[in-house]
């Protein structure tokens, strides 16, 4: 019988009905895995990416740029299609105004700021960042959760996993904690 597999492998065949692990590939591209003997690899999180093959912490998933957006598990980022925009670490990109300005609602802002008006992407979904609330609104992720789905219909936001964090309400996307921190 063989030991279980270091971490940035995952443990195939390690069942109760065959204890012995009859091999331990790598993780893909756009994955990793932090735990020895893991029996599946945990995918980055959308707007980040990793071109690593057999990584073993999170810390090797990195931000997409201004721009560029993916989807969780991605081993590369997608460069934004011509009249949308994205910030760094984005899940997906939005409409752009003339002056560069990126909107929810692919309308125009009068700043720097992206609109808060709830009710303007209702009837396609929400954006990311946002949920259906209970009166059907949309409402901004509450800091320390995510949604990065363009035309979202769930009433609720994703918790950040473990060694990342969401610092403001209605985040696309969780970021690392910085090594050292939890």
């Amino acid at each position: 019988m063989r030991a279980a597999c270091l971490t940035n492998r995952i443990s195939i065949g390690n069942s109760a009905a065959n204890p012995g692990v009859s091999s331990c590939p790598d993780c893909l591209p756009g994955k990793y895995s932090a735990t020895s003997g893991s029996t599946g690899c945990t995918s980055c999180f959308g707007g980040t990416y990793s071109s690593a093959t057999g990584a073993s912490s999170s810390s090797t998933c990195s931000n997409c740029g201004a721009n560029y957006y993916s989807g969780s598990a991605a081993s590369a980022c997608t460069a934004c299609p011509s009249g949308q925009s994205s910030s760094a670490g984005s899940s997906s990109c939005m409409a752009s105004t003339d002056d560069g300005i990126t909107t929810d609602d692919g309308g125009t802002t009068t700043d720097d700021s992206t609109t808060d008006d709830a009710t303007t992407d209702d009837a396609n979904g929400c954006s990311p960042g946002k949920y259906q609330s209970v009166t059907g609104t949309c409402a901004p992720c509450a800091t320390g959760q995510y949604q990065a789905t363009a035309g979202y219909t769930g009433t609720s936001c994703t918790k950040c996993s473990g060694g990342h964090y969401a610092a403001s309400t209605g985040s696309s996307s969780c970021t690392s904690c910085p090594a050292g921190t939890r």
